[in-house]
């Protein structure tokens, strides 16, 4: 059933039928965002407004050889391996706006405290229309990225339930599938500690510390096994707790495959990686953010689009490794003195969020066993 919306008539008073019945109250609701310990928020790192660029050096452990057969003299020259140089980049400028008038808005209005509170919520969606977008920015980003590293996926093998009806061994088999998840993000945790190549795309030895990691949980995942099969990964000294991970659940939409062509949505398989807004037959403007769905018959590019992937059971994501460089932000109003009216505008810019190859990025994903007798 559709919400009726207040269409401005007063109700005519049951006593005297030429006067109406005034209106009680308005109330503007306020609490419409609260974001809070994002991503977002955990990535960001400051640039300045000088330069547009940072750039990130990684170098390669040198060679060890025999003493006093090795054929070197002291003017032998032993130079470091070749490193690599990865560079961030500011390149995308933002803005939103709103105007407010200071006369004729008012008579909307049952008082300056009601008109005060219906300002500061206007005003207050441009530092709110940044935040979501940097939220979804983020949380797609990490949904969806692959590195090339050569153990950039993990593998999980699980049995399938799908199948079972019984509730008991229904929870007996999403425990058993806890464990193996467990078990799987626990051995990897003990590998990343050794001195391995395979975790980095730039294949250079490194050692990892767990409690550097921040675990990226899939909510389809974590919530059908949370409660099931709490000991089996909370447990103060299993898993998470032993590792000292931090963790953090995201919405499955964000987790996906990112398309590798261009083409047209179906309005319902392709989410967007980018923001975008597109203006209706009545002209009115919708805004897109990163993880919500193409909209039927419009195309997208390659790169900027995504189908779900189930599968995705978690990510493993170094705090270094991605980084979201802010420049500026900046707050800017212009009065006009020929309407009263006074333009607020926000202004940011940003660089697109980029995995550094020296650190992992890891995903986690379900290897599904085909059932018994098929």
């Amino acid at each position: 059933m559709a919400v009726k919306l207040f269409d401005g008539k007063l109700n005519q008073n049951a006593v005297l039928g030429t006067l109406y019945n005034m209106i009680i109250s308005q109330e503007v609701f306020a609490d419409n965002i609260n974001l809070k310990g994002t991503l977002a928020e955990r990535f960001r790192t400051d640039g300045t407004l000088y330069g547009d660029t940072k750039l990130f050096i990684s170098t390669d452990i040198g060679y060890v050889y025999n003493f006093g057969g090795s054929g070197k003299t002291l003017l032998s020259k032993t130079h470091p391996k070749e490193p690599k140089t990865q560079a961030i980049t500011i390149d995308t400028f933002k803005q939103t706006a709103i105007t407010i008038d200071s006369v004729k808005l008012k008579q909307a209005f049952m008082s300056s405290d009601i008109y005060g509170a219906f300002i500061s919520v206007v005003t207050s969606w441009l530092r709110n229309s940044m935040a979501i977008l940097n939220t979804t920015l983020i949380n797609a980003y990490i949904g969806t990225t692959m590195t090339t590293a050569d153990r950039a996926e993990i593998k999980v093998e699980l049995p399938d339930v799908s199948s079972i009806t019984d509730i008991s061994e229904k929870r007996q088999a999403e425990s058993y599938v806890a464990e193996l998840i467990g078990a799987s993000i626990a051995n990897v945790m003990v590998e990343l500690k050794d001195v391995l190549r395979e975790f980095n795309d730039y294949n250079f030895l490194r050692t990892y510390q767990p409690e550097d990691f921040i675990l990226v949980w899939n909510k389809r995942w974590i919530n059908r096994i949370k409660h099931i099969s709490l000991p089996k990964i909370f447990h103060d000294y299993d898993v998470l707790k032993d590792h000292m991970l931090e963790s953090d659940i995201l919405n499955d939409r964000y987790f996906g495959t990112v398309v590798s062509a261009a083409g047209t949505s179906d309005g319902a398989t392709y989410r967007t990686l980018v923001d975008f807004y597109i203006t209706d037959n009545d002209g009115v403007q919708q805004q897109y953010f990163p993880g919500d769905i193409i909209p039927n018959g419009m195309g997208y590019k390659k790169g900027e689009a995504y189908t779900v992937d189930d599968t995705i059971i978690c990510k493993l994501v170094h705090k270094n490794s991605v980084k979201f460089m802010s420049a500026l932000v900046i707050e800017t109003e212009f009065y006009n003195p020929m309407d009263l009216d006074r333009n607020h505008y926000l202004t940011w810019g940003y660089s697109k969020p980029q995995y550094l190859a020296e650190y992992p990025l890891l995903t986690f994903t379900a290897d599904i066993e085909e059932p018994q007798g098929q």
